[in-house]
Formats: C-alpha cells, sequence, structure tokens
C-alpha cells in the first residue's frame, strides 16, 4: 500500500501534466501532515471534515472540496479510501434563490437599455 505522501507527489505530478498549476499544493500538503499526526494511513470523511473546519472562517467548504478530489484520486488504489460526500459540509450562508425573469420584466430592461445606450457618445 503506498503512504499519502506518495498518493499525493503521483497526484500533484499527473494534475500538472493535465494543465492545472496547483496554487493549491501546500494545503494539500498540509492536510498530508495533518492525517500523519493523526496516524491516519488514507483518507476518510471523518478526517476531511475534521481538517477542513480546522482552516480559517469561510474556507472550510473550499478546503474540504480540496481533499475531495485528492480522495477521488486515491480511492483508484485503496479501496479503503473514503471520497467525502460533497453535500455533507454546508456553506454557512446559503446561496440565494434563483430569480426568473416574467417576459415583461425582460421588455422592460431591454428598453431600458436601448434607452441608456442613446446617451452615449458616439466613438466612431
Amino acid at each position: 500500500m503506498r503512504g499519502l505522501r506518495q498518493t499525493l507527489a503521483d497526484y500533484l505530478r499527473l494534475r500538472r501534466s493535465l494543465g492545472f498549476k496547483m496554487k493549491h499544493r501546500a494545503s494539500l500538503v498540509a492536510f498530508v501532515s495533518f492525517a500523519e499526526k493523526r496516524n491516519s494511513r488514507r483518507i476518510t470523511t471523518r478526517l476531511a471534515i475534521d481538517w477542513a473546519q480546522k482552516g480559517k472562517e469561510g474556507q472550510s467548504k473550499w478546503r474540504y472540496s480540496l481533499v475531495r478530489g485528492l480522495a477521488k484520486y486515491a480511492a483508484i488504489f485503496d479501496a479503503q479510501t473514503e471520497v467525502p460526500q460533497l453535500s455533507l459540509l454546508r456553506t454557512k450562508y446559503p446561496r440565494p434563490r434563483r430569480y426568473i425573469y416574467s417576459d415583461q420584466e425582460i421588455e422592460r430592461l431591454l428598453c431600458v437599455a436601448r434607452d441608456w445606450g442613446h446617451d452615449l457618445p458616439r466613438t466612431t
């Protein structure tokens, strides 16, 4: 069985070969160090949540998602690796509800935009 550090090195190498810049390499290294301090030989959902929630406020979902990507890769080589579900870690602020404009509202927006464009100086 490969260690998490070797799995991370292989994962980063693969991602770079696919054109990703891997700007968050240090965060993944920090996760592996966190796992090693807990004597964890593989990624688990609990480990991912614990690490994600130890970051700065507002970053937990991002950190969780970062580990999730590594876990998907690690699961190819280790069937006992858990790939954390995306829905387990909720953001503090839910997304606003989508709003679908009515035909009349779209018509009004287009009229305002058309009229607004007439006030601009011509550049030709």
